[in-house]
């Protein structure tokens, strides 16, 4: 029987007990010792806060303190979670979450993950694990566009 452990929105950049959250997976990890770990996504930020696409009228109220914070202690925070995984002998397996790209490209992301692209397939044991990022939207000129860089609160009548 296939064992594994999922996880979702750490925001290690806006609730303050992400340490005690990490050390609890962890801990549960070391204990249960799945085949696998997943993390669906919205863990932290992978850039500068002030990396935005998005207009400061448009901003929402939590994302515009980031953006005038204009630092990269968050990134940090998000190299230091995914260091405390990668020392588990258990593989983690990252999927896009909406803010992973916040202040940061798609591609960005994919790169901090460290994973093959924003869509992908990994066998492991008796089970394939088909991996889709869904973090686009619809723009007012009906364009498919990819979420990034908090483009998508420039738009009005977005649809995802």
């Amino acid at each position: 029987m296939t064992k594994f452990i999922v996880f979702s929105d750490l925001h290690s950049e806006i609730i303050d007990n992400y340490k005690e959250r990490v050390a609890n997976i962890i801990g549960e990890s070391v204990i249960s010792q799945p085949d696998f770990i997943i993390n669906l996504g919205d863990m932290g930020y992978f850039g500068q806060t002030s990396n935005s696409l998005c207009k400061v009228e448009n901003q929402p109220v939590n994302y515009n303190i980031f953006y005038e914070e204009d630092t990269l202690k968050y990134k940090d925070r998000t190299n230091e979670i995914l260091e405390s995984f990668s020392m588990l002998p258990i593989p983690l397996i990252n999927v896009l979450g909406n803010h992973d790209m916040d202040f940061n490209t798609k591609s960005d992301a994919i790169a901090s993950y460290d994973i093959p692209n924003n869509f992908y397939y990994k066998d492991l044991k008796e089970v394939r694990l088909v991996i889709l990022d869904t973090n686009y939207y619809i723009s007012d000129s009906s364009k498919e566009i990819d979420y990034e860089c908090g483009n998508n609160f420039n738009e009005k009548n977005k649809q995802y």
